[in-house]
């Protein structure tokens, strides 16, 4: 009877201990901060990624990405908008679709996706979820001759419709 007590006790502590809320997605590190970087939340986990950006095209039209690497520095996840108007202002991002091209480039494009292998394996890609509420992308700083550019965006992403998961550890839905 004296070993029952004890081993009561410590199975009451074992169930009875909260786990600390782990992230449900996979989350990477930023990797090297060369040209920018940025913070914040994704599906309400702490979310750190290198940035850069440029211009796309002859038009004067520039892009904003954000990646993060695996621990051997092999690109995971790339965040990207392109099509952004060299104006500080607050844009209301479109879908992507994965190769598809803009003629009239009338509207900021989001696009998500991860990658494997080395970082040059396509994993799964992710479109704008259009229906969500809240998508945005605010620039509140653009400095061409400095080279910087400030702002915030929240966008809500869903697997390409129509695709199922490559990786089963990544959801379905990205915000």
């Amino acid at each position: 009877m004296k070993i029952l007590y004890p081993t009561i006790f410590f199975l009451l502590l074992v169930f009875s201990c909260k786990k600390k809320d782990e992230p449900t997605v996979p989350i990477y590190e930023a990797g090297a901060a060369v040209y920018g970087f940025a913070s914040g939340k994704k599906n309400g986990f702490d979310f750190e990624a290198s940035c850069i950006a440029g211009t796309s095209d002859s038009l004067g039209y520039y892009y904003l990405g954000f990646g993060t690497v695996s621990s051997e520095g092999f690109s995971r996840e790339s965040i990207y908008f392109q099509y952004i108007t060299s104006t500080v202002q607050n844009y209301q991002p479109k879908m992507v679709i994965l190769g598809s091209i803009n003629p009239f480039y009338e509207n900021v494009r989001a696009s998500y996706g991860t990658q494997t292998d080395d970082g040059d394996v396509q994993e799964d890609y992710y479109v704008l979820d259009e229906s969500a509420e809240g998508n945005f992308l605010n620039i509140t700083k653009m400095d061409t001759v400095e080279n910087k550019v400030e702002g915030v965006f929240t966008i809500h992403m869903m697997l390409m419709p129509g695709e199922e998961l490559v990786n089963p550890d990544n959801p379905l839905n990205v915000t």
